[in-house]
């Protein structure tokens, strides 16, 4: 995160990615895997699962160490899915080509 300046935030999704800015909503207190708690920024953002395009409200957070860069909540995925825990990667990936243009808004997760 470099900068916050009214409704807006400014942020990188990794080191060498383009600068990407969203709308700011707070700060939110977040518990981590090893209970401690910390304030994270919170941004809007446009997420598509399975060709379902929703709002939500999303914390920055660096996940570089991490193996997925998103963590999708139960309160994001309540009353929208249900999850077949005995499955996995059920949608295929979209391709470049079917993915909308970059607005300050829109998240891309895959630069």
């Amino acid at each position: 995160v470099e900068t916050k300046s009214g409704d807006s935030i400014r942020f990188k999704l990794q080191p060498k990615s383009k600068w990407r800015q969203a709308p700011f909503v707070g700060y939110r207190r977040i518990k981590d895997t090893g209970g401690r708690v910390t304030e994270r920024p919170a941004i809007l953002i446009t997420i598509e699962v399975g060709g379902t395009s929703f709002e939500a409200e999303v914390c920055l957070v660096d996940r570089s160490a991490m193996r997925h860069r998103l963590i999708l909540g139960r309160q994001v995925i309540a009353k929208r899915f249900l999850i077949d825990v005995s499955q996995t990667f059920l949608h295929p990936l979209p391709s470049k080509a079917a993915q909308p243009a970059q607005a300050t808004s829109t998240v891309d997760y895959h630069s």
